[in-house]
């Protein structure tokens, strides 16, 4: 509430980080693996209970996924850190995104320095859209428009 704790979990999965899916129809990350678990409430209970992994539908990230995944959920931590992203991905933010960067900061919406893309006030209240806007972007360096949903229904 106002800010003033942090959601560890939100915070921990928006950096890449394992997170376990518990509970009906939860959400995982493993690895390159992202998956939900199964929505029907006899069936995850039978799963779990005989050690099993409840999982009913998944996908493996490509590196192009993990690159879209880090922007954009990066920047909905408020700074994203271009600098340790290119370290990581290989990938320089500032000029593969060079015009849409300059776009949302004269929109307001972000703040580049040296370390960090970061959203200003408003861009913090347009977060969903800015994130939207940055995937646009890496999309179109991609020339493929999408990365790939390779999904596994187990």
């Amino acid at each position: 509430k106002g800010g003033e704790h942090d959601q560890l979990n939100t915070r921990s999965r928006w950096l890449g980080n394992d997170s376990y899916a518990c509970g009906v129809s939860a959400y995982g990350t493993l690895g390159t693996w992202n998956y939900q678990n199964t929505n029907d409430i006899p069936a995850y209970t039978e799963i779990v209970e005989s050690g099993e992994l409840p999982a009913f539908r998944a996908y493996n990230a490509n590196s192009f996924d993990l690159i879209i995944r880090d922007a954009v959920m990066g920047i909905k931590l408020i700074h994203l850190d271009h600098v340790a992203f290119r370290e990581k991905h290989g990938l320089d933010l500032l000029r593969a995104c060079d015009q849409d960067l300059a776009r949302l900061e004269q929109g307001g919406f972000v703040t580049v320095d040296e370390q960090n893309i970061s959203l200003t006030e408003l861009g913090v209240i347009y977060a969903d859209s800015v994130s939207r806007y940055l995937e646009h972007s890496l999309k179109r360096v991609n020339g493929t428009g999408s990365g790939s949903r390779a999904r596994v229904r187990f």
